[in-house]
C-alpha cells in the first residue's frame, strides 16, 4: 500500500462529491433498504439495552419523523381545504410521535 492509493481512496471523500452524493440521496429509498433498517434498529436495540434513554428516543423519533414526511410526500398534502385527509392524517402521526417524544424525555422516569 502506497500512499497514491491512500490519495485515490481519500478523493471519493471529496467535498464536492459527498454534496452531490448528499444532494441526491433520497429519504424513501433509504427508509426502505435493509441495510439502513438493520443500522438504525441495532442502534436503537444498543441504545435501550445501554439505558441511554436520549439517545434511544431521538434515534426513534427521526426514524419516526422521517418516515412520516416520506409517506406524506408520496401521498401529497394539498392544503386547499382543512378537510384534507392526507393533511388530517399528517397532523395526526405527527401530534403522536411529539407526544411521545415528550413523554419519553420529560414525564416518564426509571
Amino acid at each position: 500500500m502506497n500512499l497514491s492509493t491512500v490519495m485515490d481512496f481519500l478523493e471519493k471523500f471529496n467535498t464536492q462529491r459527498v454534496i452531490e452524493y448528499l444532494a441526491d440521496l433520497n429519504v424513501g429509498e433509504m427508509l426502505q433498504n435493509p441495510w439502513v433498517i438493520a443500522g438504525i434498529a441495532a442502534a436503537a436495540l444498543l441504545a435501550f439495552y445501554l439505558k441511554w434513554r436520549l439517545l434511544f428516543v431521538t434515534i426513534l423519533s427521526a426514524t419516526a419523523l422521517a418516515w412520516l414526511f416520506n409517506f406524506m410526500m408520496e401521498r401529497g398534502t394539498e392544503i386547499d381545504t382543512m378537510n384534507n385527509p392526507s393533511l388530517l392524517v399528517f397532523i395526526g402521526i405527527g401530534c403522536g410521535i411529539v407526544g411521545l417524544i415528550i413523554y419519553f424525555l420529560f414525564i416518564r422516569s426509571d
